[in-house]
């Protein structure tokens, strides 16, 4: 029991510390930045970071938004985005596009619970306004990022594709999409699933590399998976049958599968 008690407090001690060491902004109505897109241009404006960033999100924050490269970001100065403490039941909205996307980012962690502890708030919800059902996450290009704590919504048009921004991608489309120039990604702790019951996902995760950008060293563990079908049951209700949790595709390689749930 004192072994698991010095544990937790030297846990709590390490964050605290990491906490008073790094900078952090605010991204909302009344933040710093209006936009996580923003807060990067700006940030990247004043020069490369000489300590951790983290960019906390306002109840009031809400999508679509774009995640890009942060200069200087490394192993030791990391990027974490997150709701801010007192955040709640925090739904972030695509508005009928993708809800993030993450493009040439490095060393940026989103974590999803607020300040960075207790139970998950963030939800990216990639909503219907009209045929289109885009990803909730988008991630090309991008090394040592993790996704953890986080609800993610989205659901395919039909069977044999799905819409993202205007252009069809075949054969489908995830709730999370993992495209070309991955490595080192980890999603842990997430929840993927549909916008509800009857509008759900063919895929939960999907990654398609290329071959002179191929996809590596992924980590997908102890996630939720559920309400995932191969065809949109609001599209063809008639159709009972199971869709793919994860499907590592075409040049991904050197990749783990653990320890989640699918159901």
């Amino acid at each position: 029991m004192k072994t698991k008690i010095f544990t937790l407090f030297l846990a709590a001690f390490m964050l605290l510390a990491m906490n008073l060491q790094a900078k952090t902004v605010t991204v909302g109505t009344t933040g710093t930045y209006a936009s996580i897109n923003l807060t990067i241009a700006g940030e990247n404006a004043l020069g490369s970071l000489t300590e951790p960033l983290i960019i906390e999100l306002q109840q009031g924050y809400n999508g679509p938004d774009a995640i890009s490269s942060v200069n200087g970001a490394s192993v030791t100065n990391t990027v974490t985005i997150r709701p801010e403490a007192t955040a709640t039941n925090m739904n972030v909205s695509g508005g009928g596009l993708i809800v993030w996307s993450m493009s040439n980012c490095q060393y940026i962690n989103i974590d999803g619970r607020p300040g960075g502890i207790g139970a998950s708030v963030l939800t990216l919800t990639a909503d219907t306004l009209t045929t289109d059902r885009p990803a909730a996450l988008n991630i090309t290009n991008s090394s040592n990022c993790t996704i953890s704590y986080v609800t993610l919504k989205a659901a395919t048009i039909n069977n044999t594709g799905a819409w993202v921004n205007g252009t069809t991608i075949a054969p489908t489309v995830g709730v999370v999409n993992i495209a070309s120039g991955v490595t080192n990604l980890t999603i842990d702790n997430c929840n993927i699933t549909g916008l509800n019951s009857i509008r759900t996902p063919t895929i939960g995760i999907i990654s398609i590399g290329s071959s002179s950008a191929v996809n590596s060293g992924l980590v997908i563990s102890n996630n939720n998976f559920y309400d995932i079908y191969s065809r949109d049951l609001s599209k063809c209700a008639t159709v009972a049958s199971t869709g793919v949790g994860v499907l590592l595709s075409d040049f991904t390689t050197t990749s783990t599968v653990s320890g989640n749930s699918f159901y």
